[in-house]
């Protein structure tokens, strides 16, 4: 990887109501489009449940994270990042989640 590429992120929490309720963005020194996607959805995850959330939609404009988190494909077979791995843990956690493609 070459030194100095980085890549943005960012997710945004709202309430039923559509009201901005909290968020983030940073920046992943990385070349793949992918992973900053699906880090954005770890760390969106990650702040719902500091939040004590029971209900999340998570959005996602991208269908390659889609694909990956809703579809049980060779290629998520072969796709053992860290973020995926820890985001597929959190779809089995006690609360109503689901994922839309945007």
């Amino acid at each position: 990887m070459a030194h100095g590429h980085l890549a943005g992120f960012g997710c945004i929490l709202m309430n039923d109501q559509g009201d901005w309720i909290g968020g983030c963005s940073g920046s992943l020194q990385e070349n793949s489009i992918l992973r900053c996607e699906l880090f954005a959805i770890w760390k969106g995850l990650y702040l719902a449940c500091e939040s004590s959330f029971q209900r999340i939609i998570c959005e996602t404009d991208s269908l390659d994270a889609y694909n990956l988190l809703k579809l049980d494909s060779p290629f998520v077979m072969e796709h053992t990042d860290l973020v995926f791995i820890k985001i597929k843990d959190m779809q089995l956690w006690p609360w109503s989640l689901h994922i839309n493609l945007i």
